[in-house]
């Protein structure tokens, strides 16, 4: 089966998150294909109900490459996105561009690399949950089982070939808790609002990272954001609110840190509100500089006679676990053209999986350790 019947054949599956048998079918068919062949170490994991698989020519847990890819996509409306559609040099489909297609990549890279009998340890690690935090497949298997590599490859970030992500901006994920006391709404001064502290407590912290939306686009990107993405409180119109929360959405940059950030909230919390910290992530942050990252340019511009540039990715990954256990791991983030991910138009351009299908493969046989 060759690149792009494997990456059609994924497809296939409509493994989008809550469909449970068809992501469990859809890893078990990666598996499938490398079972059996002599060589290749295959080692299962499930955790909360969701599973994972390593791949690799080792018995081991510490690898000099490691390739990371998800199988879980985001729901569709109608079902005919799971059936790939091929217009010129374009594949349309619900999972072509995010990222099947370049899971598939990673699978015939790893056929190369079985074949050609390269001196590497090399993993290829498939999870299905990165749609949702990427908690029990990257995470558990980077903080749990301690898996390491020196350099891990990210093919789900970028856009575009001659692309390359040597940094993302790091995620914290809070929730402000406020705690009032209740009394009709004709009285408010016999009780507390904490839905007012709430208000509150959120614009004291909105002084320091500005609202951003469509009507107020910066032009460096490369800034820390603040989103509100949910907010309730309140059992009527007419009773003060003893309880209101707010989960809160920082994308933070290296003017920051996970302690700063803590400390500048704290400060601005009004009476009642506490701060939950649900989940924090640290910079994915590589020098341009570094003699890996600057083979794979040299390759990418090889193969795609356009000059490659490096860029920052403002979302996360799968990848932020491996670089919060080990700041040393070089994160290549490059991904074949592609757009509309999450969207009814999501397309991969097919000469380009195949471009980066070589990249791969040229940048294994010259890498020296």
């Amino acid at each position: 089966m060759d690149l792009i019947e494997l990456t059609k054949k994924l497809i296939e599956f409509p493994s989008y998150t809550g469909n449970q048998k068809a992501i469990d079918d859809c890893l078990e068919h990666c598996i499938e294909y490398f079972e059996g062949r002599k060589g290749i170490f295959i080692k299962r994991e499930r955790k909360d109900g969701l599973g994972s698989v390593l791949i690799s020519n080792c018995n081991t847990k510490n690898f000099d490459i490691l390739e990371i890819g998800h199988v879980d996509v985001v729901p569709v409306k109608d079902d005919s996105m799971f059936k790939a559609r091929i217009e010129g040099d374009k594949m349309y489909g619900r999972g072509t561009a995010d990222m099947k297609g370049s899971v598939a990549t990673a699978m015939k890279v790893f056929d190369y690399v079985i074949e050609k009998k390269l001196n590497l340890k090399y993993g290829l690690l498939i999870v299905c949950d990165e749609e949702i935090g990427g908690f029990t497949g990257a995470k558990h298997w980077a903080e749990d089982l301690s898996l390491r590599t020196k350099i891990l490859f990210d093919a789900d970030t970028g856009l575009r070939l001659n692309k390359i992500i040597n940094k993302s901006k790091a995620c914290f994920f809070i929730t402000l808790i406020s705690e009032g006391k209740t009394s009709h709404g004709s009285k408010p001064w016999l009780g507390i609002d904490a839905v007012e502290n709430l208000i509150k407590t959120i614009n004291n912290i909105r002084k320091i990272f500005p609202y951003i939306s469509e009507n107020n686009n910066p032009k460096d990107k490369w800034i820390t954001t603040m989103h509100v993405g949910t907010i309730k409180g309140g059992t009527a119109i007419n009773a003060i609110a003893a309880h209101a929360e707010a989960n809160i959405d920082f994308r933070y940059t290296e003017k920051y840190t996970f302690e700063s950030l803590c400390k500048i909230i704290t400060e601005n919390l009004e009476p009642g509100v506490k701060l939950i910290t649900n989940e924090k992530g640290i910079l994915v942050f590589n020098d341009v500089n570094n003699e890996y990252l600057q083979l794979y340019k040299k390759v990418v511009e090889e193969k795609t006679g356009e000059k490659a540039i490096f860029d920052f990715s403002t979302g996360a990954s799968d990848s932020r676990y491996f670089i919060n256990v080990d700041k040393n791991t070089i994160i290549i983030g490059n991904q074949a053209n592609c757009d509309n991910l999450h969207g009814d138009g999501e397309f991969v351009e097919i000469s380009s999986l195949k471009k980066l299908f070589e990249i791969r493969k040229i940048f294994l046989e010259r890498l020296k350790f």
